[in-house]
């Protein structure tokens, strides 16, 4: 995530204050305030941030950016156990990340064989409830997300884990 990318998110998900540059340069220390200043004058330039007062920025109500939250879950035999493994990642696009969170999941997981060309069904014994549990082998959704995400959540950073 670029630095521009990162103060117009921070903007994004705290629009309710206007903002001066210290106040920025202080919620990420680790850019120079000279690149904090730079950036701010780009948003402007490309209208994603208004001048509220002198010295006081806030995003452009008119163009917050929509957040798409990326996710696959494939089904997987780990170890002679059968699991659904998942990739997710966030992005303020549509791009298709199905290949990605692919790639990232073979990775994270070189010890089990996903099932991705398989026709059938994948099983899982049972659930807490006694009952058989059926996953599809392969599923990836891409969709506008209305919750918080942590800026390490964006794409290129993938999570993974097993349901």
């Amino acid at each position: 995530m670029t630095q521009k990318d990162q103060i117009l998110f921070f903007f994004s998900t705290n629009p309710t204050m206007e903002y001066t540059p210290t106040d920025i340069s202080k919620q990420f220390p680790k850019f120079a305030k000279s690149s904090v200043r730079r950036v701010l004058q780009e948003l402007l330039a490309d209208n994603k941030l208004i001048r509220e007062t002198r010295g006081h920025y806030n995003i452009n109500d008119e163009i917050i950016e929509k957040i798409y939250r990326k996710i696959l879950k494939v089904g997987a035999s780990c170890k002679k156990k059968q699991v659904l493994l998942y990739a997710v990642t966030f992005e303020f696009n549509d791009i298709d990340r199905e290949d990605e969170l692919l790639e990232e999941l073979k990775s994270d997981f070189p010890e089990c064989t996903l099932i991705i060309d398989d026709d059938t069904d994948l099983v899982r014994n049972v659930d807490n409830w006694g009952k058989q549990r059926t996953y599809k082998e392969r599923g990836y959704a891409s969709e506008v997300w209305d919750r918080s995400v942590k800026v390490d959540e964006f794409f290129t950073n993938i999570r993974t884990g097993r349901e």
